[in-house]
């Protein structure tokens, strides 16, 4: 999954020119403040929107495939805490390392003085981002789960017509050929048009749709997402988080999201 800058290429120099734009009209913003020169100060901005940019890529990462929101409220409030102060010291960190190999040390002692401003400006902004981004997701997810009732009934049509199961999938990775037991297999993950397979072990990457997968796999392997399939002998326990969200934990510690209707046919498969 991509994050949606990078869906296209205009929109991908979008995303780029606004952080860049940021960066340089908040550093032109302080030039009645500090005794740099202008240039320093619009070549700083710009680098600093560059550098926020790519924790921005990391965050949504972060916020759609983690479950920060712990068990409880109090959980999520620190885990979404640790995780801004980590962005935080990761792009002055970043930032301030590189400056100080280009530009002489007045020059660097003054950038310094404007951090304080800088940390205020990037919390209120990563908190904008967070919420933004949780919104998105939620919205994802939505869709995702009505797109997965819909599929439902074909994807149980086809898997009723199918022949004998496999016991393996045979999987290429550059000269070699992996043939994986799918008793190994613990879940199966849909990637664009690529599906990965999970072990205990390790990943592998095979070009295949998780439809065609899903008919020949054998009956304990449950579809309970539209990116996601099941091993339901490495379940180790269902839980709900969060409102009509659902969480597979298996015994290794892997954790995937469940639809409301992978969720129900997942229960009726265990019996519970």
């Amino acid at each position: 999954m991509r994050h949606p800058a990078f869906t296209s290429w205009s929109r991908t120099l979008l995303y780029l020119g606004c952080f860049l734009l940021s960066g340089s009209v908040f550093a032109l913003s302080l030039t009645g403040m500090s005794s740099l020169p202008f240039g320093t100060l619009l070549l700083e901005g710009a680098f600093s929107g560059l550098v926020l940019s790519g924790l921005t890529v990391m965050l949504w990462f972060v916020l759609r495939f983690t479950r920060l929101s712990g068990n409880n409220p109090l959980q999520g409030f620190f885990n979404h805490l640790a995780l801004l102060a980590l962005l935080l010291v990761v792009w002055l960190g970043t930032e301030h390392l590189i400056i100080f190999l280009i530009v002489n040390r007045e020059t660097f002692t003054l950038l310094v003085e404007m951090m304080p401003i800088k940390v205020i400006i990037g919390t209120l902004f990563l908190l904008l981002m967070v919420q933004h981004y949780g919104r998105t997701s939620s919205d994802t997810d939505q869709v995702e789960q009505e797109a997965d009732t819909c599929d439902e009934e074909p994807l149980t049509e086809k898997k009723t017509v199918a022949l004998q199961p496999i016991d393996t999938i045979t999987v290429k990775s550059g000269a070699n050929i992996h043939l994986i037991p799918v008793t190994e297999l613990l879940y199966l993950q849909a990637e664009g048009d690529y599906v990965l397979l999970y072990t205990a072990q390790t990943r592998y990457i095979k070009e295949e749709t998780m439809k065609h997968l899903e008919s020949q796999l054998p009956g304990h392997f449950v579809r309970i997402h539209r990116s996601y399939i099941v091993n339901t002998n490495a379940i180790s326990r269902l839980e709900l988080y969060e409102k009509q969200h659902y969480l597979v934990t298996l015994k290794t510690g892997h954790q995937v999201r469940a639809s409301t209707n992978g969720y129900k046919v997942l229960k009726e498969k265990l019996q519970l």
